[in-house]
């Protein structure tokens, strides 16, 4: 009774620990586990409470694949096993299992048998190695500043620096290994500081500014004729971080900046200037091209024969064509200087649609394309300007119909999807090569300025433009000759 009473106690004490644990006799038999041991390798309780030899608990591990890869396991075991039972005192192994996972196993030698405790440091490794690797890349980024950067801890005693600090402060490059005080530092620069007073007291006076929980700036005009700009930056954890910079250098970088903002803004000027007097010269006689054409096509002075309604027709469509690009041009200018602010406003999106398509339905009649609106009629309210989204659809149904041929299909489709309010035009025209497709799709793209896709280019990028300022975003799906599909997703009111 005495014995199974201890029993009970050592498997208790062994249930206990915190990390997985095995108990082996004299002989190298299993003669206890506890669940952590059990969960991290996968191994079955009743088969453990056989009490197992552990060559056999090997084998199992080595068909779990929860032992290091090896060429030769007879071997590995052989000499596992050997120096179990040599084992007087205590030892420690790394596992480095083919999952990546990294155990520490440590043999204890009992009275009556071995201890085996098994913990998982595979995450202590990572972090530990991720560490490192911080610190390495922080140190890195730190020696190639221009700007002289040193830190100093709570204690006041440097804890690492830059090149460019000792560079600026004349200083050897063993300085700092020593882990020197703020005051020792303040000592070394003595020699480029206008001191006119009392130097210890002037150097208590410093250490006590910049070693304080205030941030400031200061200049600081030294003896050789150099000007820095000194920051000073309390740390959390009670140290400080000071930044050094020359300010001639900085002047000169200001200096650059501004003039190339100056000249930002005179090329702005320009161009705006330029885009009025575009707007300007080239409106009046495509206006004036436009009208004549439209009084050649009514025939108020004569008959036109096939030929002649043809060419007059060709101009027409040109002079329609070239009033849409310089319309698409300026309209672009105007986004891109900001000049553009919406006007938003609350309105049903279905009622807005089927207003908006009716002059649509006359041109789908006319070329012989199906041209359909699918918008439940309670679809919901929309929060956004009018004018321009407006100009969205009717960007996407001119391409549309310019590129869907007689017989096609036009659809106007939207529906909702929980806050968002999904709007596609779809047709079944020549349809888009697919990298301009995948450029488009791509964030922040801007692809389509340089690739104008005969006619698609400037209209697809207002488009997109637009939409985002409403907070939507704008994608395409298409085939060539298959069809394509812009789908603009908004918010919804």
């Amino acid at each position: 009774m005495t014995i199974t009473h201890s029993k009970i106690n050592t498997l208790d004490l062994l249930e206990a620990l915190p990390i997985a644990a095995l108990l082996l006799d004299d002989q190298l038999t299993v003669r206890g586990t506890n669940q952590a041991y059990r969960t991290l390798w996968g191994l079955d309780e009743n088969w453990l409470s056989q009490c197992p030899a552990y060559r056999s608990v090997l084998e199992r591990l080595r068909d779990h694949r929860c032992l290091p890869e090896q060429l030769d396991f007879t071997t590995y075991a052989d000499e596992t096993l050997s120096r179990l039972l040599v084992l007087k005192g205590s030892s420690q192994d790394t596992l480095h299992l083919p999952s990546g996972a990294i155990i520490v196993c440590t043999v204890t030698h009992l009275p009556a048998g071995l201890l085996l405790t098994f913990q998982d440091v595979s995450e202590k490794v990572s972090a530990a190695r991720h560490l490192n690797e911080e610190r390495s890349t922080h140190q890195s980024l730190l020696d190639q500043l221009d700007e002289g950067l040193a830190v100093f801890g709570a204690h006041g005693r440097l804890r690492y620096h830059n090149p460019a600090f000792r560079d600026i402060w004349d200083l050897s490059p063993d300085f700092g290994t020593d882990e020197p005080s703020l005051a020792q530092f303040l000592d070394a620069t003595r020699v480029h500081l206008p001191v006119n007073s009392s130097w210890p007291t002037t150097r208590d006076r410093l250490a006590g500014k910049l070693l304080g929980r205030t941030t400031y700036n200061v200049r600081l005009y030294l003896k050789d004729g150099r000007t820095l700009d000194a920051t000073n930056l309390p740390l959390s954890d009670g140290g400080t971080v000071l930044v050094y910079r020359d300010y001639t250098q900085v002047s000169n970088e200001h200096s650059e900046l501004l003039s190339k903002s100056e000249r930002a803004l005179e090329e702005s000027r320009l161009k705006s200037n330029f885009m009025a007097m575009l707007s300007n010269e080239m409106r009046t006689p495509l206006i004036n091209l436009l009208g004549f054409a439209e009084l050649l096509s009514s025939q108020t002075f004569g008959e036109l024969n096939a030929k002649q309604s043809g060419y007059v027709k060709s101009i027409a469509s040109s002079a329609q064509r070239m009033m849409t690009l310089l319309t698409d041009v300026l309209e672009l200018n105007s986004l891109e200087s900001g000049q553009e602010e919406l006007a938003l406003d609350t309105f049903a999106l279905h009622a807005f649609l089927v207003s908006l398509i009716i002059p649509y339905e006359t041109a789908a009649r006319e070329k012989n394309i199906s041209f359909t609106l699918d918008c439940p009629a309670d679809i919901g309210w929309l929060a956004a300007d009018e004018d321009r989204l407006g100009r969205v659809i009717r960007h996407l149904l001119d391409n549309a119909f310019e590129f869907t041929g007689s017989g096609g299909a036009i659809t106007v489709a939207v529906a909702r999807e929980d806050r968002v309010l999904r709007l596609t035009i779809s047709d079944t025209g020549v349809g888009l090569p697919r990298e301009t497709v995948e450029k488009f799709n791509q964030p922040n793209s801007t692809i389509l300025r340089e690739d104008t896709l005969s006619g698609h280019g400037l209209g697809l990028t207002i488009v997109k433009d637009l939409i985002a300022r409403h907070g939507g975003t704008v994608s395409i799906s298409s085939k060539p000759n298959r069809g394509t599909a812009v789908i603009c997703r908004l918010p919804a009111a």
